[in-house]
């Protein structure tokens, strides 16, 4: 459920459809995410997880599956 959600957050940033994000898909080479982009996209995670996402933990969301983690790690 969450990473359905997840998936819809990052399909509406990058204006891509939502059955083309897997867990493997890379911002940078897969989605083109620039730093402003990944800077947008993770004020939408934390506005919909009401969560606080760490700086040093931005710096190592490369794929969908690092951002899964990330949130997940904050929701338990």
């Amino acid at each position: 459920m969450e990473f359905e959600k997840l998936k819809n957050i990052i399909a509406k940033r990058f204006n891509v459809d939502v059955s083309s994000i897997t867990r493997d898909t890379q911002f940078i080479s897969d989605l083109g995410a620039d730093s402003l982009q990944m800077l947008q996209l993770n004020i939408d995670i934390c506005k919909e997880f009401d969560i606080e996402l760490d700086n040093s933990v931005n710096s190592e969301i490369l794929t969908v599956a690092d951002a899964y983690n990330a949130v997940m790690a904050l929701l338990v």
